[in-house]
């Protein structure tokens, strides 16, 4: 990867983080975040049917991701 696609890269990660933090640092946004973790981090995420697992360690994966993002620092 060269130094350019690196660059861009850091830029576009860092306005997703900066938006991000925007939202979720006010306190409608915090109580978003909360009730998303509540709702796709906690709990049972693994089942008998593999689609069902896929779909909850999906909806998992996004509020981690989201929850990275607004604690992401340059």
């Amino acid at each position: 990867m060269t130094t350019k696609a690196q660059a861009d890269i850091k830029e576009r990660l860092e306005r997703k983080a900066a938006v991000l933090r925007r939202v979720f640092s006010t306190p409608d946004g915090a109580e978003a975040l909360a009730y998303l973790d509540e709702e796709f981090t906690r709990g049972e995420l693994f089942s008998q049917d593999p689609l069902s697992t896929a779909y909850k360690l999906g909806a998992r994966d996004v509020v981690i991701y989201l929850q990275q993002l607004t604690r992401f620092e340059k």
